[in-house]
Formats: C-alpha cells, structure tokens, sequence
C-alpha cells in the first residue's frame, strides 16, 4: 500500500506515513490523524496491512451515527483483544459533516477522557483516532488531556487539497508548549522513540510536551532535564536541516524560561541568545518563512535579559520582536496576531519595571483590541486565551496603579473561566480560583490604610465592602483547591497553600484571629512537605508564611512571635544570599520584625545570623 499512499498523498505523504508506522512499532499508545473522507479507506486499509504484516490484526471501530459514536467509551472498553495489533477509531461519519456529527464527537471524545485510563488499561496497542480536518480543534476543546497523550498527530492531503484549510485554526506561539496531562507517561513515550533516527523530531516534541506536563505541577528540574533530552534527540538529527534547526531554537527558548523561573538568570540569557542567533541564521538562509521563530527568540531574550536588569538590551530585542510580529500580521492577516500579541505583553511588562509607564498602557490598549479581536472572531479557539490575556492585562495594570481597572479585568477573566469551567470542569476550575484569588488580592489593595510595615508583608486591605468580596472571593478560590488538591496533589498543593495563607491574611485584617490561624498553620503545614521534594522553590513562601504567622502571634500578645519571625529569617536567608535582588524586600520586613520581636523578648538577635544579610541588604539599598 505504501505506493497507494505514495500516489494519492505524494513523497511527503508517504514520509508522514512511515513516521506513523514507526510510532507504531515502538509502541505508541494513542496517535491522530486528519485524511478527508474521500481517502480514509486507502489509509485504513494500508494500516490494515500494515499490522497483518506483524501477524497481527487490525479492529477497526466506524460510527454510523451520532447516538452510536457517545457510546464510543464502552464500545472500546469491550473491544475483543485477542490477536490485534491497533486499533483504528474512524470519527468520519458516513455522510458529510455537519454541526450534529460535530457535537456528537466532542461529546464522545468528553467520554473517552473520562475513562481514559479504563480503556488504556484494556487495550494495551496503539490507537489511531481519525478525523477530518476540524477533528483536532474538537479532540483540543473537549478532551484535551487524553490529546495530551498522543504520540504524533498527523494530516494527509492529496495535491488538490489546500492543507491550509485543513489545519486547526489556532495560532501557535513560538514558545507555546502543550502540556502533557501525564508527563511520565509521555515521557515514557518518548524513550521508545531512542534510537529511531526517523523519528527525531518526533521524541523531541514529545520530550517538549513532558517538560509542558512538569512545569504545570512545579517540577522544574525534572522539566528542565525533559528540554535538555530534547536538545540532544535533536543532535542526532542532521543540522543543516532548516527545520530541525528552528526546533533547536524553539526548545533552547522554552528552556530559557524555565531556567528563568528557576532563578538561574544568567543561564537563561545564555540559552536565548543561542536561540536568537539560530533564527537569525534561518531568516538570511530562508527570508519569509523563520521571522515569527525570530521574534518569538528575541521576545524570550528580552524577557530574560531584563530578569537580570539589562533594561536597555531588553527593551530594544523586545521592540524588534513587536516590529516583526506587528509585520507579519499586517502582511497576513489571521495568522500572526496572538504573535503580535504577545510581543507586545513583553514590551508592556518590560517597560513597567523601567517606570514608562505612559508608553506601558498605550500598548497594553493595543494589545488588547488584537485580543479581544482574536477572541470574537475565534471564540471557540481564543475565549480561552483571551481571559488569560485579560489576567495579564490586570497585571499591567496593578504595576501602573490603576487597581479598580485592574479588578474590572479580573472580573471579566473570571466571567470566561466560569462559563469555561461549566462545560469543562477539568480544564478551567483552577483557572477560576486562580482569578478569584487574584481578583480577593486587588480588592484588598484599594483603599489600604494599615501602617507601612504591615503593608509590606500582608498588601491586602481595603474598604469594609472590598474586603467583604475579597474575602468571599478568597474563601471561594480556598475550597476549589482544597477540592482539586484531593485528586491532584501534585499539580494543587503548592496552590492550595498559597490560597490558604492568602485568605489567612484576609482573616487577620478583619481581626478573625482563630479562623486566620487556622488557614495560616495549613499553609505552613503544606509548605514544609512541600519543601522536602522542591526547597529551593517552597522555601521563601514557607518563610512568608511564617512571618504572617508571626504577626499573628504579635496581634495576640503571644510569646512565641520571636521564634516565628526567626523561623522565617532563618528560611530565607539561604535563598536572599544565593540571590539577594529576588529576595530584598521580603528580607527587609522580615529582620525588622525579627529585631522588634527580640527586643520585645528581652533578647539580643542572632549576629551570626544578622551578619551577612544586613551587609547584603546595605549593598543592595545602595544600588
């Protein structure tokens, strides 16, 4: 059949057709294919054969209708496995598609998702899943963790075919990782790929969605060394090839920013100016196909170099990404705008922390009429993105001052996420306590009136009527996660005592001392787990929590606020001498309650212990 393919889909196709048979040797689980319905029998039929040739056989499962195709999870969960080598699990429906036959896939794709691991469990070969063109957007939308799971996704089209109405419709972002809802899975994945030289790119990008999958739940290192496995799968491949090339840079940008949230800054840099000069290098060899990776390279160095406070380098590398992506959208309208997009939110953020903030907003307005444009004509690809981009914009905002219109994009964030999470729960309930949470912060924001020194730690204080909300909106976000961290402690825990100290701030305010304890003492229960599997990422929270214990303590005249605030100077102090501009102004409140709360014990503070911060901290004030 191989010369079937070869005829109807042209060299290219038939690659794209090994490429899936070698998955399936390796022993990919689930892979996805798009082919129109003209030439999914050819395809069925070499897949046929394919597995006859290993002596096995292929089951093929086809839909004949809507009410058959939601019944799809038990129709797979009682397949006859004896002798089958895969499974072909056709969505084409046996008339053309319509709105109907649309539906009726999301809602058996929901299903499958549901039972995923039942039915892994019981057909232990790969399954192929088979669409037409608009099957990914809707295996995405309504199942994505199971789409998550894949080995590859491919599309096979015949020269009368335009691929580029048969792809999903959302833009990707250069550094756009999809995240695995499994990463051990997909990691496992990934390691039957070693040694498959045809099959690179391929392992690298399955390497890549393991990384996505660890950084979600906060195992940056695992997700670091997944990017690192990646880059080297792709050394195998030849490096003249333009595209492996504009992978390499693709990965040593998303290891950039996972290197930056892991503290190593200078690292970052290094990783995204290698980036940069690949695509740069593609750009000269190749003008009009490789500037949205440019832009995306130099929008991850801007980032980075401005993390280690190279503002000027930052915010140039920034506005020649926006100049870029800005081009790219206008010459082609409806491919490149979130590109544009989120080019313009590293500008904006970069030029906030530089005190511009008169340039900052007028293009945080520009970038959110590309979003909202993006999100009314593709609501069912960018509602999503718009509400993140809406979170962002808040961001923006809180840096500009401008905290009620901050608030007001939260509120419409969240509007989105409930309406999300109504329809898909799994995907959108923490994206919902994430906004109430936020949302509970800036309402405590307007109006503060505490002293300076309690500002510094707590920053949540506000009129009686924001702080009725924002405690609702904290209490709200507290029982999403508490409930999420039941099933999922390792994605939810670390935001389940985020949330917890949180509200526990809240309650303090409002004089609510037993409840504030409460909450407070879950956090740092949560928190000092939590720091035997990650110290360097839960220790300065583990140590804020603690000095919110303290004033606490301090608020009831109890004794013990002493050992509490040199609990959370001890915590730190590793963490601000390793990295004494990340950790300054939390360093600072903390060794002044320390000197309060010995003093007010009768007792000298620890020198050995005060010693090397304050000479830090006196360096750091000078500069």
């Amino acid at each position: 059949m191989h010369q079937e393919i070869a005829r109807l889909f042209g060299e290219a196709g038939l690659e794209c057709w090994r490429q899936l048979e070698g998955h399936i040797e390796a022993g990919a689980a689930i892979l996805v294919l798009h082919v129109s319905p003209a030439n999914v029998a050819v395809c069925e039929q070499a897949l046929v054969e394919f597995i006859a040739s290993r002596q096995r056989t292929c089951n093929s499962v086809q839909f004949q209708s809507e009410a058959e195709m939601l019944r799809a999870s038990d129709a797979l969960a009682t397949l006859e496995m004896d002798g089958i080598g895969a499974v072909w699990l056709n969505f084409i429906g046996p008339r053309p598609t319509d709105d109907a036959w649309k539906k009726a896939t999301g809602k058996a794709l929901e299903s499958l998702e549901q039972s995923r691991q039942k039915i892994l469990e019981h057909i232990k070969v790969p399954i192929l899943f088979v669409g037409e063109h608009w099957f990914q957007d809707v295996f995405h939308e309504a199942a994505r963790d199971l789409l998550s799971m894949r080995s590859i996704s491919l599309g096979l089209y015949t020269s009368n075919e335009d691929p580029g109405t048969l792809t999903p419709t959302e833009q990707r972002s250069f550094t756009g990782v999809e995240t695995a809802s499994n990463p051990d899975h997909t990691l496992a994945q990934a390691k039957r790929l070693a040694g498959r030289k045809d099959l690179v790119p391929q392992r690298a990008e399955l390497l890549v969605r393991t990384a996505g999958g660890y950084r979600r739940a906060g195992r940056l290192d695992l997700a670091e060394s997944s990017l690192r496995m990646a880059l080297a799968a792709l050394q195998e491949a030849p490096p003249t090839v333009a595209f492996i090339a504009a992978e390499r840079a693709r990965v040593l940008a998303v290891l950039a920013n996972v290197l930056v949230e892991m503290g190593r800054r200078g690292d970052a840099v290094a990783k995204a100016q290698e980036a940069e000069q690949i695509c740069r290098r593609l750009v000269k060899m190749q003008p009009g196909v490789y500037e949205q990776a440019l832009s995306g390279a130099l929008d991850v160095l801007a980032l980075s170099l401005g993390k280690i406070g190279r503002f000027e380098e930052a915010l140039a590398k920034a506005r020649e990404a926006v100049g870029i992506a800005e081009q790219l959208a206008k010459a082609k309208p409806g491919a490149f705008e979130r590109a544009w997009a989120e080019s313009l939110y590293t500008l904006v953020s970069l030029l906030l922390k530089n005190g511009r903030n008169e340039e900052a907003l007028a293009k945080s307005q520009e970038m959110e009429r590309i979003l909202d444009g993006l999100a009314k004509d593709h609501p069912e690809t960018f509602e999503s993105g718009w509400a993140h981009s809406l979170a962002g914009l808040a961001e923006v905002l809180i840096t500009a001052g401008q905290l009620e219109a901050a608030a007001s994009k939260y509120r419409e964030a969240l509007k989105i996420f409930e309406r999300l999470a109504k329809v898909r729960p799994a995907d959108f309930e923490a994206e919902v306590a994430l906004c109430l949470h936020m949302l509970a912060r800036i309402l405590g924001q307007i109006g503060e009136t505490k002293p300076q020194g309690i500002k510094a730690l707590v920053g949540i204080y506000g009129r009686a009527g924001r702080m009725t909300e924002a405690l609702d909106n904290a209490q709200r976000a507290a029982e999403i996660f508490e409930r999420l961290a039941k099933t999922r402690p390792n994605d939810f825990e670390g935001k389940l005592a985020d949330v917890r100290c949180n509200l526990g701030e809240r309650l303090y305010q409002l004089g609510r001392m037993d409840d504030a304890w409460k909450n407070i003492d879950a956090a740092i229960c949560l928190y000092e787990r939590l720091a035997k599997t990650r110290p360097d990422a839960i220790e300065p929270l583990w140590a804020r929590a603690m000095s919110m214990k303290r004033c606490c303590l301090r608020a009831t005249n109890s004794p013990h606020a002493a050992a509490a605030s040199t609990a959370a100077v001890r915590l730190l102090s590793r963490h601000f001498l390793q990295k004494p501009q990340l950790h300054a102004s939390m360093m600072a409140y903390m060794v002044q309650y320390y000197i309060e709360d010995m003093k007010a014990a009768g007792q000298e503070p620890d020198r050995k212990l005060l010693g090397p911060i304050l000479q830090i901290l006196n360096k750091v004030k000078k500069n």
